[in-house]
């Protein structure tokens, strides 16, 4: 359940076309990335690497534009 939260976090953080970044630099299918992010059955290893690329994403996304993606959107649900 955690798990499924922290991912609904994450997608609505990352910002457009953000998925096929991930994708691209995982070597994985586009689809592959939607499927970890809509809870759907893939690899584990998939969902590890996905979650793991999109926190780097946010990260690298927080030291370029001074925003917390992230961080807005746990205070949206607040």
């Amino acid at each position: 359940m955690q798990s499924n939260k922290k991912l609904e976090e994450i997608k609505k953080a990352l910002p457009l076309g953000a998925q096929k970044e991930i994708a691209e630099r995982l070597g994985i299918h586009a689809k592959t990335v939607e499927n970890v992010f809509e809870g759907k059955n893939c690899l584990l290893k998939h969902k590890l690497n996905v979650v793991k690329e999109a926190e780097k994403l946010l990260e690298e996304y927080k030291e370029v534009m001074g925003v917390d993606l992230l961080k807005n959107s746990r205070d949206e649900k607040a």
